[in-house]
């Protein structure tokens, strides 16, 4: 791991100038002193313990360079584009102190039920301690017979074994067992997994494998729930046994849903039932831009994770890569627990609430989720709130500028403008006007090129959205049909 392999290395690349690693012999003395001789008939007396020294490392997970959720640095992997470094849910602040999870957290994974042998997930895999295996008796008493490994609400048994691959990859983003040399790392590299099978192999339950699974989770004590499912109707019932996980303090945390559509005005249910413990999740890419698929809503949907091209793991032993709200909504429950792991004592509200308070701002989240921004664990840890998308008025200074367009422009064609304000921490732009065809587009970029804004209808007196840093990039792309007058620029705002 990142973080920690650079300590790993620091350390022994000081100590090589003293030594050759892995040579010699270590010497314990009765009183537990140990020392390294390079001369094995210096071996002192019987009442040292001696051993022949060897080296040592560190088990890397290989696979971990693929997780760009986890670490972006600008990697383009699968995604056909070159990552934006950072566009990720910044995990290292945790394990760099030492947080990788609790084998005390269970997360419910509430979907199509987990690989118990995935060699990357069995060591994180929920075991009931009161139950004994296929003895045909309900050792616990808790109404379930031989629910060692979670249970299957489809077929009504104790296999809760994943026969599609879904559940499976959430278990993996959240809890796939860390530096342990194989495959990837769960954003818990220790936790329990409660594999709770509602859907089949072909990914559909009912509301009453929901209901039961629901209950069933808070029975056995899972503190999140990840909830990678849903369906349109509105029930009494479900929103009823939500409010019992509530009640409860666990959180409830589902998936926004991938018809791109708006949850304000067409909600998806689970995640638009209004319970303060519910996070409703929507889905970045390694660019941090919303995922075309994402459904949004300022009102229903709480923040974003990265959801595009997610590596994880998949049943009989393998991996990969997929795409949806339901690749996010692990992310979100994985930070979750790994966040209460660190951080104990805060109840399920109290822990939603650092979590929509820290995310990291996006544009396109501004206006289409109750957040603004996608999950940064580092700063939700630190108590950090989130930078201000929008300064107050009076921090602008305004300066004239000018950059003009031809007129008309001409189709077809690409315009771009470099602006640039040394020094400058943030900056807006004037336009006097802008005069674009519906199919034409005025794109603005910060100096991450990052997508801040986009604009494609005619306006006047218009400012930008403010963009972060000193640097703007302002396109014009023309399309193949009729053409307007383009844009003009006459004012530069700028923070300092």
């Amino acid at each position: 791991m990142r973080a920690l392999s650079f300590l790993v290395v620091f350390l022994l690349s000081f100590s090589i100038q003293a030594r050759q690693l892995g040579q010699g012999w270590v010497v314990e003395k009765k009183d537990g002193h140990r020392v390294l001789s390079q001369n094995s008939a210096q071996l002192f007396s019987s009442t040292s313990k001696v051993e022949k020294n060897f080296l040592i490392h560190l088990l890397e997970d290989p696979d971990f360079h693929r997780q760009w959720s986890l670490s972006n640095r600008g990697e383009s992997g699968n995604l056909g584009q070159v990552g934006l470094v950072g566009s990720d849910i910044n995990v290292f602040p945790l394990w760099s102190q030492g947080y990788y999870g609790s084998e005390e957290m269970i997360v419910a994974v509430i979907d199509t039920g987990a690989d118990w042998n995935h060699p990357d997930l069995k060591g994180n895999l929920y075991t009931n301690p009161n139950e004994i295996p296929n003895n045909g008796i309900d050792d616990d008493h808790n109404g379930y017979i031989d629910d060692v490994h979670g249970w299957n609400f489809v077929e009504n048994n104790p296999n809760s074994q994943d026969d599609n691959g879904h559940g499976t990859h959430c278990a993996g983003v959240i809890g796939a067992r860390g530096d342990n040399g194989i495959g990837i790392a769960g954003i818990n590299w220790k936790v329990k997994i409660l594999p709770i099978k509602i859907m089949d192999a072909k990914g559909s339950g009912d509301l009453k494998t929901a209901l039961d699974g629901i209950d069933y989770a808070v029975r056995m004590g899972a503190r999140v729930l990840s909830n990678s499912w849903g369906g349109d109707p509105y029930s009494d019932l479900m929103k009823e046994a939500i409010e019992r996980t509530e009640k409860a303090n666990r959180l409830f945390v589902a998936a926004a849903g991938n018809d791109g559509t708006n949850n304000d005005e067409d909600p998806l249910y689970p995640a638009s039932y209004s319970v303060s413990n519910v996070i409703s999740v929507a889905a970045t890419d390694n660019r941090d831009q919303l995922a075309n698929f994402s459904n949004i809503g300022p009102k229903t949907v709480h923040l974003a994770a990265p959801g595009v091209w997610i590596y994880s793991t998949v049943q009989n032993g393998n991996y990969d890569t997929f795409s949806g709200t339901s690749m996010a909504t692990p992310h979100v429950a994985g930070g979750a627990a790994l966040l209460w792991t660190a951080l104990p004592n805060l109840s399920a509200l109290e822990l939603k609430d650092r979590l929509l308070k820290s995310v990291d701002p996006v544009y396109e989240l501004k206006r289409t989720t109750i957040s603004k921004g996608r999950m940064n664990l580092g700063r939700a840890f630190l108590n950090e709130r989130s930078p201000l998308m929008d300064p107050p008025e009076e921090a602008w200074i305004s300066q004239s500028y000018h950059v003009e367009t031809p007129h008309p422009y001409n189709d077809a064609e690409v315009y771009v403008y470099e602006i640039s304000s040394p020094g400058a921490k943030m900056i807006r732009l004037h336009f006097d006007w802008i005069d674009v065809n519906k199919f034409d587009q005025v794109l603005i970029f910060d100096q991450s090129d990052r997508l801040v804004e986009t604009i494609s209808e005619p306006k006047k007196n218009y400012f930008s959205e403010p963009i972060r840093g000193e640097k703007v990039r302002v396109v014009l792309k023309a399309d193949y049909s009729m053409v307007g007058e383009g844009f003009k620029i006459d004012r530069l705002d700028t923070i300092k």
